[in-house]
């Protein structure tokens, strides 16, 4: 039960910087400033970049085992992501979902670890 009070913070910071990313990205790409190729590459890197620095946010929060605060909260991400995907549109689970998914988990528990190694003691 702590661990979903701390991951709160962490688990909104991700989903706010996912819609503000995602908003600034459909702006540019209404005017057409950016093509649909970038967009592809951006819509892959807005949730990795959002779960690195949600991994970090819970990073600092932590005491110790930052890997594992990340991981746990890596896994809840993609328990809601996966819950969204299957039962809210329909789609089934794919080896490029798998990949994703691995990056998501990679880059959330590497962004704790940096974070409980920022810390101030």
């Amino acid at each position: 039960m702590l661990f979903f009070k701390k991951s709160v913070k962490p688990l909104g910071f991700i989903a706010g910087t996912i819609i503000v990313l995602t908003l600034i990205m459909t702006i540019f790409s209404f005017f057409n400033l950016i093509s649909d190729k970038v967009v592809d590459v951006i819509k892959i890197i807005i949730p990795i970049l959002a779960t690195m620095l949600g991994g970090f946010l819970i990073g600092k929060r932590s005491q110790f085992k930052g890997w594992l605060e990340g991981l746990k909260l890596a896994l809840l991400f993609i328990a809601l992501l996966m819950l969204l995907d299957i039962i809210g549109l329909g789609h089934e689970f794919k080896l490029f979902d798998f990949i994703y998914y691995s990056s998501l988990i990679l880059f959330t528990v590497l962004g704790s670890v940096m974070g409980i190694n920022v810390k101030k003691k």
